[in-house]
């Protein structure tokens, strides 16, 4: 993905570790109510104790950028 700093920022989501239902950390224990840890951006290699990844999108970039009519098409 090609980052656009027209929001200020590199990306506009974040990455985080959730469990398999996506409702809470695959890090954390339950009691910390995190909903999942930040996976930070670095060239360090990726850290696969957890299967599963969220997309947190930021709702300004995700209404600004999101083009509803490019979701279905696909290039053979």
């Amino acid at each position: 993905m090609i980052s656009d700093d027209s929001l200020g920022y590199e990306f506009p989501f974040i990455l985080k570790a959730v469990s398999k239902d996506g409702s809470q950390c695959a890090w954390c224990p339950f009691y910390k109510f995190c909903r999942g840890c930040r996976i930070q951006c670095s060239d360090a290699e990726f850290n696969f104790s957890c299967s599963h990844l969220a997309v947190d999108w930021d709702p300004t970039a995700l209404h600004l950028r999101y083009q509803t009519s490019q979701e279905r098409v696909i290039f053979i």
